[in-house]
């Protein structure tokens, strides 16, 4: 495939910073396919790692290469793409977490016409660009006051 690499210290692995199809499930079960290049995130649920996944561990990225599980330990800044659920995570040293960018903005459907109980996400700058939602009605309530201030009406 044209989105690993191969390196004599390391193995078959992913590219930092690009994005990879690849499944979550659940690392006490086993492997739901074998077949050459399946690839998945083991996640970290309680318990022991599934013995046939060929000594991974929790978080590691696998990936099915000559009948065996070839395990990679993730890298701060590794990118993948989930194919279900549909979208972007991201390795932050600790764990994998939704990379809410470009991709998976891009990657949703579009409505064309909101309505008030409808949620808008955003980058709270106040509080280190961490994820936020904002309601639509809050939304139209903050711009009401905004152009309410500004604009006299003209009868």
């Amino acid at each position: 495939m044209s989105n690993l690499y191969k390196s004599s210290s390391t193995g078959v692995g992913l590219i930092p910073n690009r994005r990879q199809a690849i499944n979550y499930v659940d690392c006490t079960a086993t492997p739901p396919s074998e077949n050459e290049g399946d690839r998945y995130i083991l996640d970290d649920t309680g318990g022991s790692v599934h013995a046939n996944w060929d000594g991974a561990s929790k978080l590691d990225v696998v990936t099915f290469r000559d009948g065996t599980w070839c395990a990679e330990t993730p890298v701060k800044g590794w990118s993948v793409y989930l194919t279900t659920p549909n979208y972007e995570l991201k390795y932050d040293g600790t764990g994998w977490i939704p990379n809410w960018d470009a991709y998976a903005i891009n990657a949703a459907s579009a409505k064309t016409t909101p309505v008030s109980a409808d949620k808008l996400a955003l980058l709270d700058s106040a509080a280190s660009y961490s994820l936020k939602t904002l309601s639509y009605s809050d939304l139209l309530t903050t711009l009401q006051t905004y152009f309410d201030g500004r604009y006299v009406i003209v009868s």
